[in-house]
C-alpha cells in the first residue's frame, strides 16, 4: 500500500469512530420517545435557532446547558431528544446530561435530520 492509501484508510477509520461516537437515535425510537412526553432540545446558539427551528423545541445553547437544564427538565426520567446543526454538539450534550443523571437522552443529530424525524 502506498502512503496515499494509508492516509485514506486512516481518514475512513477516524470518520467511522466519529460517527459511532455520535450514536444517532433511530427515527422509530425517537417518535416513541416523543409520544412519551419527550422534549426536543436544540443546543445550537440563539442566532442559529432564530434562523429556523422545530416547532416546540426548546433552545438551550450547549454552553448554557448545565446551568439551565434543571429548570427546563426537572424529571430525570423525561426523555430528552437533542439536536444541533450537524450532530456533534448534541453528542457532547448527550454525554453531559447522562453524567448529570438524566436517564433517557438521545441524539437526533443535525437540524435537518431532526426535522425529518420529529415531524410526521
Amino acid at each position: 500500500m502506498d502512503w496515499q492509501s494509508w492516509i485514506f484508510a486512516g481518514v475512513l477509520v477516524v470518520l467511522f469512530v466519529a460517527f459511532r461516537r455520535i450514536e444517532l437515535v433511530s427515527p422509530n425510537r425517537a417518535r416513541r420517545l416523543l409520544d412519551q412526553d419527550g422534549k426536543i432540545i436544540d443546543v445550537r446558539n440563539r442566532s442559529e435557532f432564530q434562523a429556523g427551528h422545530l416547532s416546540g423545541a426548546l433552545n438551550i445553547p450547549l454552553g448554557e446547558l448545565k446551568e439551565r437544564i434543571r429548570q427546563e427538565a426537572k424529571d430525570l426520567n423525561q426523555p430528552l431528544l437533542l439536536h444541533c446543526l450537524g450532530g456533534g454538539r448534541s453528542a457532547l450534550a448527550k454525554r453531559m446530561l447522562r453524567q448529570m443523571g438524566y436517564r433517557t437522552v438521545v441524539n437526533l443529530g443535525s437540524y435537518r435530520r431532526a426535522k425529518r424525524v420529529a415531524t410526521r
